[in-house]
């Protein structure tokens, strides 16, 4: 019975994923939700996101 539960534990760890990285979106999110940041910044920020990389000229 302990072999059963041993190796019931040992597989469940093998499928288990570590935590994923925040994305960009999800930081903006948490700082606007902590209120270290106004809904005007967070969709300033948001945008510039999605505008993609600046270029230099």
């Amino acid at each position: 019975m302990a072999v059963l539960i041993g190796r019931t534990l040992d597989s469940s760890r093998q499928h288990t994923r570590p935590p994923a990285a925040p994305t960009p979106e999800g930081i903006l999110r948490e700082r606007l939700a902590r209120g270290e940041i106004d809904e005007e910044e967070y969709r300033r920020r948001l945008s510039a996101l999605h505008a993609g990389p600046l270029t230099k000229p």
